[in-house]
């Protein structure tokens, strides 16, 4: 048993080399909560974690609660996520007549990239998604020392000849009603063709191998 400094009557136990303390008054909580807020305006959850593990007393979430909703400092550093109303996009009339940008960098050499898409589609986060893409692809360059322009290009290039799960259609071919030419679509030259027919020749008689050792058996 021990006296308080407010005159009370409290209550020590020892848990966890943690004094553990009963029967504190209103104004010997606040002055609590004060403290344990002060020491690095940790926010409320880890606040509440730091006096739960000290102390008990009534109405102590309430408390903390207050206290931190009427501190200036953490009203002033602390970024609020509001959620926005739901309201639904108004489709465009004409292609690029809404748009949607993001950008990103900068990047090893110094240089930004900037992403602008039209907002006639009504996915949701194109111009974010695809920097994401973009992303990947200037770290990949820069990882194996290759020039981020042809690094993008080809990018690019996979990224036009894929088919859309929604259309089936390229992007490429949907622009432009065509298909577009890729480095797979290039014709094979005299020495690939002969290595190719080496390798169809090695095939063959392996089959054939096979074939007799069926036979055999």
């Amino acid at each position: 048993m021990c006296l308080s400094p407010f005159g009370l009557v409290c209550i020590k136990i020892l848990s966890r080399h943690l004094p553990f303390e009963f029967g504190m008054s209103m104004l010997f909580s606040s002055l609590k909560c004060e403290e344990s807020h002060s020491m690095g305006h940790l926010g409320l959850t880890k606040t509440k974690q730091m006096l739960r593990a000290r102390y008990w007393f009534p109405a102590l979430n309430s408390m903390v609660e207050d206290i931190i909703g009427r501190c200036y400092e953490c009203k002033v550093t602390t970024k609020e996520h509001r959620q926005e109303p739901i309201k639904p996009t108004k489709i465009p009339e004409t292609a690029w007549n809404t748009l949607a940008a993001d950008y990103g960098g900068p990047y090893p050499d110094g240089h930004y990239n900037l992403v602008v898409i039209d907002k006639r589609t009504r996915a949701n986060g194109e111009a974010e998604n695809f920097m994401k893409l973009l992303n990947k692809t200037e770290q990949i360059a820069h990882m194996k020392g290759n020039h981020s322009n042809d690094a993008i290009q080809d990018m690019l290039m996979g990224y036009r000849s894929t088919p859309h799960p929604a259309t089936g259609f390229t992007p490429y071919a949907a622009l432009m009603n065509r298909d577009v030419r890729t480095k797979s679509d290039h014709k094979v030259s005299k020495s690939s063709r002969c290595s190719l027919g080496s390798v169809r020749h090695l095939s063959s008689s392996w089959c054939n191998q096979c074939n007799d050792f069926k036979r055999v058996t």
